[in-house]
């Protein structure tokens, strides 16, 4: 303890005698701690949060795929076809890439991102909110 008290004694001259040299200290570890806080918190909402959906380990994403081009979507009777015939999920569901329209709520036009989805989309997912994967730009 009596050491301790000799090392705060002696910290508290310091910055007396070289209070820019104090500030510049505080500054640079304020900056460093808000800037680890402030990338933690990014990779942690992107990567690292599991998604808001009842099991989302068991999400699988089926995509179309030419051979030297992005994916593409499947057509509606191709996604028939796959629902009636597939044996390895519990149920299929699919999405259209969507688009901004208008939206009208309370009398008010608003933009925003509308997609369709399949009958059993809200079903699987309880009434939990789900964000969509944006499409990938082709380029």
């Amino acid at each position: 303890m009596r050491s301790f008290r000799h090392d705060a004694r002696h910290s508290l001259r310091l910055i007396r005698v070289r209070p820019w040299f104090a500030a510049v200290t505080v500054l640079t570890l304020a900056l460093g701690i808000g800037a680890n806080t402030a990338i933690f918190s990014i990779l942690d909402a992107l990567v690292l949060r599991n998604l808001p959906v009842w099991h989302p380990d068991r999400l699988v994403q089926i995509t179309a795929q030419y051979r030297n081009s992005p994916t593409v979507p499947f057509s509606f009777p191709v996604f028939q076809l796959l629902q009636e015939n597939q044996r390895a999920f519990s149920s299929l569901f699919g999405w259209t890439p969507g688009g901004r329209h208008n939206i009208e709520m309370d009398g008010a036009l608003f933009p925003g991102d509308v997609r369709a989805v399949s009958g059993n989309f809200y079903s699987r997912f309880r009434g939990q909110r789900v964000v969509m994967p944006r499409p990938q730009n082709s380029k």
